[in-house]
């Protein structure tokens, strides 16, 4: 019996050596993975949000202004109209801006190609390709200073034959120090002051003649600026001389003929003059544009050339992140040379009429609102970037708890902000998208505005990115369950920690957090 129980007992020892030998092996093959605490990346949806909070109001019309004033170029609407969320109400000229935001657009894509071309290094090919840029350019800019000269010579030449060969027939001595304007003219004043123009132009011609000799061998800014200058002088003196010919009446010493001619030669010699001040100005700009052309092209093959280091890299970027901001804030002020309506309702009034002048912050139109209620609350300035009109919102109302939500939109941003216990912060007006008989006037309302939506991005917790050299990184776990280190881009940040990535990671991976 007890040679039983004593086997009975070493075979008993053995299975459970044989069971801690077995575990054992399992835990050392991974106790490299234990070591660690992951999260996988995953794919999710994500928003910019900004909570705030506030009380439901009753809804009444909203009266809708430009930040900015300008010339009203149209009007879409009329009282009664019904209109929409988004739908185009008055407009005021925005065709300069336009072209400056087309053109910080330009500068931008060409700061991003300068900025690919140092990330990837310099090849044979595009330096070949950057070398002849920099020879079209000189050419280019050749061809502008010879236009330039040859509309500087142009200017001369129509000053020269508005003075000397259309008006000069109506003075004696007109090449003299003392020229007399002969025709009869009530106006002493504008006689005494055409006479003393003719004298000054005569002088200014003459100088004039001898610089144009200089700019044929050497362009030099300040012979455009006296040629200006020249222009506007002539200009100014047909002016005046137009002013008294049409004053004319036939009389014995001159016939009506002969004043319908004097009226031809003037208003041919203003037409001539005022070309030529156009055509210097579009030559000029375009000399300098295609000096500032050349520039561009020497600089970029001298990036090129020299190669790229860290620093030239992270300069570049940097440029680059402020031609976007650039394009960004044109963007921005085009946006508010057009009042969009922020509400589906009614048009109750339009102040702003085309062609007038229009004052920034003075009412152009006010719109009524269909729905019955809206929420008013006052955001941060802090968070006041992430808040534009149409971002949907999400409201929770003390009265029916967390779980019961009211989809909502943000229609207005106050432009002016409201000092609140001396913290700046923006009044911000949000209508439900449906009527719910629910809501009441009063209600607490607890509200989430969402901003720059993505949908099915590559999200980690921001917890597990850190900087280093400048650069954003995260520790993954490798399929041989090493860590390592993987530099990341990152997007937006949701207000739960969620992070976007851009680049760098996959989905699936194991990105590390903690150690156990």
């Amino acid at each position: 019996m007890k040679k039983n129980i004593f086997k009975t007992r070493i075979g008993i020892g053995a299975i459970v050596f044989v069971a801690m030998l077995v575990l054992g092996t399992i835990y050392a093959k991974s106790s490299n993975r234990a070591l660690y605490a992951t999260v996988k990346v995953d794919r999710v949806n994500l928003a910019e949000e900004v909570v705030v909070s506030g009380r439901v109001k009753s809804a009444d019309s909203v009266n809708l202004a430009f930040e900015k004033g300008g010339r009203v170029s149209s009007v879409y609407v009329k009282v009664g109209n019904q209109v929409s969320p988004g739908m185009s109400l008055v407009s005021v000229d925005s065709g300069e801006l336009l072209a400056s935001y087309r053109g910080a657009q330009a500068n931008a894509l060409a700061e991003k190609a300068r900025l690919d071309e140092l990330v990837r290094g310099p090849r044979k090919e595009e330096i070949a390709v950057s070398e002849t840029k920099v020879k079209n350019a000189e050419i280019e800019l050749v061809e502008a200073e010879r236009d330039l000269v040859n509309a500087l010579s142009d200017a001369y030449t129509r000053s020269d034959d508005a003075i000397r060969n259309r008006t000069e027939k109506l003075f004696i001595n007109p090449r003299s120090s003392s020229p007399d304007f002969y025709i009869q003219t009530s106006d002493s004043r504008l006689k005494s002051m055409i006479e003393s123009q003719r004298a000054i132009i005569e002088q200014s011609l003459v100088a004039w003649k001898k610089t144009l000799d200089i700019i044929i061998s050497e362009n030099n800014d300040s012979v455009t600026i006296d040629t200006k200058k020249n222009l506007a002088l002539v200009k100014n003196f047909l002016d005046n001389m137009s002013l008294a010919v049409n004053a004319m009446t036939p009389n014995t010493s001159v016939t009506q003929a002969e004043i319908d001619g004097y009226k031809t030669d003037i208003s041919t010699a203003r037409t001539g003059i005022n070309t030529a001040i156009e055509n210097v100005s579009l030559v000029e700009g375009g000399l300098k544009s295609q000096q500032v052309a050349l520039e561009l092209a020497q600089n970029d093959l001298a990036l090129i050339q020299s190669g790229s280091t860290p620093e030239q890299i992270r300069a570049q970027q940097s440029k680059y992140d402020q031609m976007v901001a650039t394009v960004e804030n044109y963007q921005a002020q085009l946006a508010k040379t057009t009042i969009v309506s922020p509400i589906q309702g009614v048009v109750t009034n339009v102040e702003a009429k085309v062609g007038e002048i229009f004052s920034a912050n003075t009412i152009a139109v006010s719109v009524i609102s269909e729905a019955e209620f809206h929420i008013e609350v006052n955001v941060p300035e802090s968070d006041i970037p992430k808040v534009s009109v149409g971002n949907i919102a999400e409201i929770t109302l003390d009265a029916y708890g967390k779980d019961e939500l009211f989809p909502s939109r943000v229609i207005l941003v106050d432009p002016a902000e409201t000092i609140i216990d001396g913290v700046p912060t923006y009044k911000v007006t949000l209508q439900f998208v449906e009527k719910d008989s629910r809501v009441r006037s009063g209600m607490t309302a607890n509200i989430v505005i969402k901003n720059n939506p993505r949908v099915g991005v590559l999200s980690v917790p921001s917890r597990v990115i850190f900087e280093k050299e400048g650069s954003k990184y995260v520790r993954v776990l490798s399929y041989n369950k090493e860590v390592i280190e993987k530099k990341v881009t990152t997007g937006i940040r949701a207000s739960n920690g969620a992070q976007e990535i851009l680049s760098g990671l996959s989905d699936g991976e194991e990105v590390v957090f903690a150690t156990k």
